[in-house]
Order: C-alpha cells, then sequence, then structure tokens
C-alpha cells in the first residue's frame, strides 16, 4: 500500500469517527463516564496507604531507614491527615454536585426564527466584515469538503441575511431554509455597477472567532491606507450570538442559556460549560466550577507535600546508609512518582483556572479568544515580518484603543473587574474560596452581558460604548 493510500485510509478512518461521534443524541455509557472517578479514588487510597502504612508508622516505630525520628513522624502524618481529608472532601463535592443541565430549567420549543437585519444597527461595512479576511486560510477551507461541519453548522449566519431573506422571515419560513452564504443571496450583477468579489465565511469560524483579522491581500484592487492607518485592521463579525435562532440547540430542541453548550459525553445542555473533565465523570460547569477549583487546590497542595516529604525524608538517609542492603521502598518510589505527575498537572488546572475567572472567562471560551489572538498574530507577522515588534505592538495598541482589550473589554461576558469575576463563581465567603462550602453567586440561567456589546452581543467601537465606559 502506498503512502497516499495508507493517508487516505487513516483520512477516511478519522473522519468516520467524527461523524459517528457528531451524530451521537445518547450520552457515553455511564460506567465510560465513571470509570476515572473509580481508578482517581483508587489511587488516593493507595497513596493513603503507603504513605501513612509504610512511611509514617514504619518511622514511628523506628522499622524504616528514613532519618524521621518519632516526632516528626508524627507531625508529618497529622499534617498529612488534614491535607488528605481536605482533598477527599473537595472530590466528592465536586463528583457529587451537578453542573446544572438546560433541559432541567428550560421548555423545549420549536426553531426559532431570526428577525430582520437591521440595516441601520452599525457602522460596520457587510460586504468588508464577510471578504477582507485571511484568504489564505478560508481558501484552503473552502475546498476541504467537511459533512460533519455542513450537517451541524449549515444554519446561515445573520450577517448573510438580505432582502429575499427578509421576504422569507416575514413569510415565517424557518431558517434552515435560508440561503447560507451572501453569493446565494446577492442580487444578479448589473451593468452600471461593477461587483465586487465575494468570499464565503463559515458560519463557524464567524461565531467561534469573535474578532477577525482584516488583510489586504490583494493590493492592487484595494485602496492603500492613509498615512497613520493599519494595512491590517480587527474588523468583529457582525453575528448576533445572543439571538435565540443562534443559541437553538437541534439536540435537545431547546433555546440554550447564555454560556451554555452541548457536551456530546454528557448528551446534553450544560449550564455555563466549561469543559467535560473524565477525572470527575462529568462537566464542569455553572454550579460545581467552584468546587472544581477548590479539588484543584487541594489536590495541588496534597501532592506537592507528599512529593516533598517522601523525597526529602527518604533520599538523604538512603544516601548516607553504609549498608550494602539499603534500599528505598520501592512502593514510595512509586507513590513519589504519581505525586510528581499530579503535582505538575493539578499546579498548572489550578492556575490557569484561576486566571479564567479572574478575566470571567471559560475554557471553552478563552479558547476562542485565544484562536483570535493567533490569528491576529499571523496577520501581522504577514504584514511586518518576524522582527516588526514594534509595528506590531502599535498595532494591537491601536486595535485596542478602538475595540477594547480581548480579555477584558472585548469580552463578552466580562463584569468590570477582576474581584467581581472571582465572587461570582467562588462566592463572596473567603472560606468558600479554598474550602468546598457554600456556591457560587449566579444559577448559570442568565449572565450580565457586557454594555460595550450590543443587544445581539456584537462588538463595538469604543466610540459607541456608553459615556462612562469610554
Amino acid at each position: 500500500m502506498s503512502q497516499h493510500q495508507c493517508c487516505g485510509v487513516v483520512e477516511e478512518a478519522a473522519l468516520q469517527a467524527r461523524e459517528k461521534r457528531a451524530n451521537r443524541t445518547k450520552p457515553q455509557p455511564w460506567i465510560v463516564r465513571k470509570l476515572a472517578v473509580f481508578l482517581t479514588l483508587g489511587i488516593m487510597g493507595y497513596a493513603g496507604y503507603v504513605y501513612i502504612g509504610r512511611f509514617c508508622v514504619s518511622a514511628i516505630k523506628r522499622t524504616d531507614q528514613s532519618s524521621t525520628g518519632r516526632p516528626t513522624a508524627i507531625a508529618l502524618l497529622v499534617v498529612f491527615c488534614v491535607l488528605y481529608l481536605w482533598m477527599i472532601w473537595a472530590y466528592i463535592k465536586v463528583v457529587l454536585t451537578s453542573p446544572g443541565y438546560a433541559k432541567d430549567h428550560i421548555p423545549q420549543s420549536p426553531q426559532p426564527l431570526f428577525d430582520p437585519p437591521d440595516t441601520q444597527h452599525s457602522d460596520y461595512d457587510l460586504e468588508n466584515s464577510l471578504t477582507h479576511y485571511n484568504t489564505d486560510y478560508e481558501h484552503s477551507k473552502s475546498h476541504d469538503f467537511d459533512p460533519i461541519r455542513t450537517h451541524r453548522y449549515n444554519k446561515p449566519s445573520y450577517s448573510s441575511t438580505s432582502s429575499p431573506v427578509q421576504a422569507n422571515t416575514h413569510r415565517g419560513e424557518p431558517c434552515d431554509n435560508l440561503p447560507q452564504t451572501l453569493e446565494t443571496v446577492a442580487p444578479p450583477p448589473s451593468a452600471s455597477k461593477p461587483v465586487k468579489p465575494q468570499r464565503n465565511r463559515s458560519f463557524w469560524n464567524a461565531l467561534f472567532l469573535p474578532c477577525a483579522v482584516c488583510f489586504d491581500h490583494e493590493r492592487q484592487s484595494v485602496a492603500r491606507p492613509r498615512k497613520g492607518e493599519l494595512p491590517v485592521r480587527r474588523r468583529p463579525p457582525t453575528i448576533p450570538v445572543l439571538h435565540p435562532a443562534q443559541r437553538y440547540c437541534y439536540r435537545d430542541q431547546l433555546v440554550r442559556p447564555h454560556r451554555a453548550h452541548h457536551c456530546r459525553n454528557c448528551g446534553t445542555c450544560v449550564l455555563k460549560f466549561d469543559h467535560h473533565c473524565p477525572w470527575i465523570g462529568q462537566c464542569v460547569g455553572a454550579r460545581n466550577h467552584k468546587f472544581f477549583l477548590n479539588f484543584c487546590q487541594s489536590a495541588a497542595v496534597f501532592t506537592l507535600y507528599v512529593l516533598g516529604t517522601l523525597v526529602g525524608f527518604n533520599v538523604p538517609a538512603w544516601a548516607r546508609s553504609t549498608s550494602s542492603t539499603a534500599q528505598l521502598d520501592p512502593q514510595i518510589i512509586v507513590i513519589s512518582a504519581l505525586a510528581a505527575l499530579f503535582a505538575l498537572f493539578t499546579s498548572v488546572l489550578t492556575w490557569s483556572h484561576i486566571i479564567l475567572i479572574l478575566r470571567g472567562q471559560t475554557t471553552v471560551e478563552s479558547m476562542t479568544i485565544h484562536s483570535t489572538k493567533e490569528r491576529e498574530a499571523a496577520a501581522l507577522t504577514r504584514e511586518f515580518g518576524i522582527c516588526g515588534f514594534a509595528e506590531k505592538r502599535e498595532a494591537k495598541r491601536q486595535w485596542n484603543e478602538e475595540w477594547g482589550d480581548l480579555d477584558s473589554e472585548g469580552n463578552l461576558w466580562w463584569t468590570g473587574s477582576k474581584k467581581q469575576g472571582w465572587i461570582d463563581v467562588m462566592g463572596s465567603n473567603p472560606l468558600g474560596w479554598i474550602l468546598p462550602i457554600g456556591r457560587s453567586s449566579s444559577n448559570g440561567l442568565s449572565y450580565p452581558v457586557n454594555p460595550r456589546f450590543d443587544e445581539q452581543g456584537r462588538m463595538r467601537r469604543r466610540a459607541e460604548w456608553p459615556a462612562e465606559l469610554r
């Protein structure tokens, strides 16, 4: 079999797997979703056995090779038990607390219709917002037929509607029947008015890349920028992400609350979906995000403590031993290795989720913003070169001056301050910031929208913001 045939077989298998996942309407089997929970509990139990039974008890009885004295061993055991109970308490809390499901609060409803577009709404240039972007990227995408994306995201974008579409919506036709691209609904070319080339922008990119980069690739057909004007511009799309038609879930047949997303593993829409975590056997969402961070905090502290004490008290004693038969307990080595692995993992998780909470973002939302930044960075590198640091920095400054910083002012769900973002998730009780007590301020059904955006969730220029926020 040739290399091309092998690649074709692999691509076909991957395509079939993606199609199977996309078409799955039922959740994964319960045992599959909860398997990692039993594995985690087993690791916790084994760690407790090794640390208490083979390290602390041996040190108290003075039957081990370590340099730990009896008083020290007792103190280590007491601290271990406190941290151990803290971690288990937080883990049980996050496993047993539901993230909140939209189906429990939102009744099923038919697919809503798109409103007629408001031609007076914005000073965005509709044609530019659909055509001025990274043509190299989109051209490569346009030649790759993806049945999964076509099946799931074939709904028309708000930006691509025009007068023929308005006629359909006034007649009450479902938005499934609307044209999918601007080219489909554009009027025939007129001899007196030249038609500019139009390119299709996928609904997926427009919806999940909320701040696309406009790049003038065809210099011969695009006017040169005026003095002081950047050749690379930030032009947000006009997709109304808060419109009920955009938030409709075709699997659960309901209009999702703000920030809710459908999880294929759980088979339903999760309130304020952050991510699906196999270690807790369910999603992290509006009502257990706080407990998830509490568990990450406790696990990071516990694993660092276990790693530090096991290595700190056993390795020096083993190195000083004069006996040729002296050796470390293999089970202590195993637990030390596991502690090092999970200490790194949980510490990174703790730090990243603290940053996300302070910014008022979820993991899904932060990935969207990160993708946008990557596209902007690629466009700036293409324009100014790899070493054009000053020009890139000035371009980003001008973009943020016009539209706001993507992590704060340009974030649809930014609460206005880091403190408020923290309280919304972790609660106002300082004890609840560490211990798994209390609950989040929000119920997951409604969230205040950043007033720098319009009522449909579309980004506005700084000049259009409320006066007190400019």
